[in-house]
């Protein structure tokens, strides 16, 4: 079996290995867990490891495990050890005379330092299993390190009591990622997700299944067959378990096989006997129960069950559960009618029955329905219309990968121009919503041939398109396809007619008219605001974070994703817009809550892959996990790279910009703020970017004033146009920074005295500081340490944390590292090489440094060569450490 991702064992069984903690340790799983691959992985990636795997034919043979141990001990010491060994052996000497004599030897040796890792060590004759076991306790101190793995671990066992990893079952997200690595990209993310779940995070089972699924399936091109087929040796684990039932457990458990669930008085309605064997199978927690259903806990036993039956016996069962599920559970009757009748609207009332249980939440017996139904009639064009609406409602369950399948499957069925519009918006939503994508042509041409046929979607189409242009920031093609909508609104329903008008709503605001968000939000909330669409009410949401509403875009989408389950895409997308809004409004205790949300629970759906990213990255930005943030920071801008998405990359850069001036690293900040400034041109709105007040104290920090005056003039331009009460306060804080004296005090004591209770805190503690840093240029410090003081608190409270530390430092006289004088020779640099040469002393690689400058990799490898040349280094520690000194001519010199 390839190795199995499972970095958090690896990574203790390293640290083990590497001398750093416990001198043994012993990894605990059943067959098929992985353990082999992982002892593989890691004895091919530690230093002096032997990695030594028993011989089950030798376990009766007394001590020749141990045998095979002193042999792989390549130096006079394992000699010794083996001489040892043999003359006990011929002396009969008892097994605690042998380990103390084993143990002495190691302990008086200058033993090297060694790993000895054995795989399978319960198979290991049981003499060397006890003096094995005997030493792992006792050589700490010495070169020599035990890992061993077995496959259950008694309290009678010689390694009881010894640190233990237990390999548990794979979670959800780790088997996606397993069966990704292994299947390669031409794996359907449906099928993907199908055998994930029929695994039951049983890898050696996830290989089984991948083993015998035939090409065709794997892709998505024809559907799966349910229970999913598991391989040999997944069965031989199962069966120990099965064999042991009653003979009323096994009917019992062979009927509930033949279903995912099965109503409970379907197995009522048996024989007398099926109560008791219904009772075993919950006692030995092979059945759980679900409100009126029951089905068998994992997948793997379930297939173990059903494949083992013979073709006649399951058409059998089949028949039995149809005749008793009739009257009592119509999903079920249908979904064993399909296996004993054939039906031309069998079918279609599979699919049907798919609706239904999508709608109750029931996603995996839904998959194997509509599978069922493309198994019996996969070119059937009376079956498309109902495929689509499957696909949607599992659209609004956030399951992409399951919708996306469906849509190809309806495509190839049908040439109806309805269904190809349904179609056509149902693959422009999903690939939006995961990857903020937007594919004009798919729906330009559907709308252009079959719009007439059907109105009403196609002004639903464009008007979606034109929110998701909207969503990007780009005004101008949101008008454009609104005013190509208008031709269809005439007939169109009311729900498109709302969102063609919020989506106008949201443009204005864009353009910094927000009148009409603001009127809107008063006039529904005058009415029950649970009555409205969460996509409305989502829209409106964003509306009032770009018009500086924070309190009531809260309360919006509070109310819209409440909805649905924590669970779901739908749940996390919320979280991300208010993450969004609350960083605007300068809430960091909330903003990093609704992000760290979205990091709990099974992550098995990626949605909004830009807009998520921009939030990680200032996430760790906010916790100061430069590490962390670095990574994301770079895979966001390849994300927004050339134009792909402005408004991200416009927002990744102004958040870069505002940390690294929290640094007090200006010349970083002055970069990534310019960029902003510069691709942020095109919006008229201040509100959305909200980086000018930064750019003013970046420039006045570097002693730029006449740059920071032109900004400042034409920061308040646009407020004067789109006036707001977070610009006219930032306006005033950055005229008191620009000015100068005496002048710019008066001008700072005047703004606090503005901030009222309704006012950004965050910007209250921003206007501390920056007055507090204005007065101890002025030779004011006693009085400056009390509007520091007073920001520290604010920022405490809000959770700005790494801002509070960074006035700490101030306060403390810390110099930040930015700002300490630099060796001399730095000065024979650049600006641009300046620049590398500090991304480099950071960790950074040459591809990470080139996404943050906006160059290629070749021009970063073009400067790092000049930068060597000049400095006379050879390599990147060098330069590291170079960069690490600072001025001072005993160091230097």
């Amino acid at each position: 079996m390839p190795f199995v991702n499972r970095v958090s064992e690896l990574e203790q069984i390293s640290a083990v290995a590497s001398n750093q903690r416990e001198a043994s340790l012993i990894v605990v799983g059943g067959h098929g867990y992985g353990k082999t691959a992982l002892l593989e992985e890691a004895a091919r990636r530690s230093a002096n490891t032997v990695h030594l795997r028993v011989n089950v034919t030798e376990s009766t043979w007394p001590f020749s495990g141990l045998s095979v141990i002193f042999a792989a001990i390549a130096d006079d010491c394992g000699v010794d050890l083996s001489h040892d060994l043999d003359l006990a052996v011929e002396e009969n000497t008892d097994n605690f005379a042998v380990a103390s004599l084993v143990l002495r030897r190691i302990q008086e040796a200058a033993f090297p330092a060694l790993c000895i890792v054995i795989d399978d060590l319960d198979l290991m004759d049981s003499d060397s299993q006890t003096i094995i076991g005997f030493l792992s306790r006792r050589v700490q101190g010495t070169g020599l390190r035990i890992v061993g793995s077995v496959s259950e671990l008694k309290l009678d066992s010689p390694f009881a009591g010894l640190p233990v990893i237990e390999l548990q079952e794979l979670s959800l997200d780790a088997s996606l990622e397993l069966i990704e690595s292994w299947a390669g990209p031409q794996a359907d993310k449906s099928t993907v997700n199908s055998i994930a779940i029929a695994g039951s995070g049983h890898p050696l089972a996830i290989e089984e299944v991948l083993g015998v699924l035939p090409p065709h399936q794997l892709s998505g091109r024809d559907p799966l067959s349910h229970p999913l087929k598991i391989g040999p040796r997944t069965i031989q684990q199962v069966s120990p378990g099965v064999a042991s039932l009653s003979e009323q457990g096994k009917e019992v458990l062979a009927e509930l096989s033949t279903a995912e669930l099965v109503h409970s008085r379907a197995v009522e309605l048996s024989y007398e006997g099926e109560w008791e064997g219904l009772g075993e199978l919950i006692a030995n927690d092979l059945v759980t129960r679900t409100g009126n259903y029951v089905g068998i806990r994992r997948p793997i036993v379930r297939s173990c069950v059903y494949w083992s039956i013979t073709a006649k016996d399951r058409f059998r069962l089949h028949q039995s559960m149809w005749e008793r599920c009739r009257g009592v559970d119509p999903h079920g009757a249908i979904w064993h009618k399909s296996f004993v009748t054939s039906d031309s609207g069998t079918p279609e009332d599979l699919l049907r029955s798919g609706l239904a249980l999508i709608g109750q939440g029931q996603i995996v017996p839904a998959v194997e329905f509509v599978d069922r139904a493309l198994t019996l009639s996969a070119d059937n064009e009376r079956l498309a219309a109902v495929l689509a609406d499957v696909a949607e409602a599992m659209l609004q369950h956030g399951e992409f990968a399951h919708t996306s399948k469906y849509v190809r499957h309806a495509q190839r069925m049908t040439n109806d121009g309805a269904v190809l519009l349904q179609l056509a918006s149902l693959r422009v939503r999903v690939e939006y919503s995961q990857l903020q994508t937007i594919t004009p042509g798919l729906v330009y041409g559907v709308v252009e041939k079959y719009g007439d046929r059907d109105p009403n979607i196609a002004a639903y189409l464009l008007t979606l398109l034109a929110q998701y242009h909207a969503e990007k920031w780009d005004a101008g093609t949101c008008r454009f396809l609104l005013k190509r909508a208008e031709r269809y609104l005439r007939p169109a329903s009311s729900d498109v007619l709302r969102l063609h008008g919020i989506v106008r709503i949201f443009v204005e605001t864009l353009e910094g008219e927000s009148a009409r968000a603001r009127d809107l939000y008063d006039e529904l909330s005058r009415h029950d605001l649970s009555t409205v669409d969460d996509s409305s009410l989502a829209i409106l949401g964003r509306c009032l974070t770009y018009s500086g509403w924070y309190h009531q875009a809260r309360d919006l989408y509070s109310i819209a994703f409440s909805r649905y389950p924590a669970t779901s895409v739908w749940a996390k997308l919320g979280n991300f817009l208010q993450a969004e809004n609350e960083i605007r409004a300068g809430s960091y205790h909330r903003a990093e809550e609704a992000i760290e949300a979205t990091m709990s629970g099974p992550s098995t759906q990626e949605i909004s892959r830009t807009f998520s990213r921009v939030l990680y990255a200032w996430y760790w930005q906010a916790k100061g996990d430069s590490e962390k943030a670095r990574s994301i920071i770079a895979d966001a801008h390849h994300l927004t790279h050339g134009g792909q998405d402005p408004a991200g990359a416009a927002q990744l850069c102004a958040h870069q910009g505002r940390f690294a001036m929290m640094r007090a690293d200006y010349a970083e900040a002055l970069r990534y703020l310019i960029r902003a400034r510069d691709i942020g041109i095109m919006f008229q709105n201040p509100l959305q970017l909200q980086f000018e007040g930064d750019l003013v104290e970046t420039l006045v920090a570097l002693d730029r004033r006449r740059e920071a005056t032109e900004v400042l003039d034409d920061f308040e331009e646009r407020n004067t146009t789109h006036p707001s009460r977070w610009g006219t306060l930032v306006l005033d804080r950055s005229r008191a920074l620009v000015a100068t004296g005496e002048y710019s005090l008066q001008l700072f004591r005047k703004l606090l005295a503005r901030f009222g209770p309704q006012d950004s805190d965050f910007e209250r503690a921003r206007t501390f500081s920056c007055y507090g840093r204005r007065l101890r240029q002025l030779d004011r410090s006693a009085e400056s340490r009390d509007y520091f003081l007073a920001a520290i608190s604010i920022y405490n409270e809000i959770g700005a944390i790494s801002w509070a530390a960074e006035i700490e430092k101030l306060i403390s006289g810390r110099t930040p590292a930015s700002q300490r004088a630099q060796h001399p020779m730095l000065s024979r640099l650049t600006d641009a090489e300046r620049l590398v040469a500090s991304r480099v002393a950071a960790g950074a690689r040459n591809k990470d440094i080139a996404a943050e400058l906006f160059v290629s990799v070749r021009t970063v490898e073009v400067r790092l060569t000049s930068i060597y040349r000049k400095l006379g280094v050879h390599s990147r520690s060098q330069l590291t450490a170079l960069m690490s000194q600072d001025a001072d001519p005993i160091r230097s010199g």
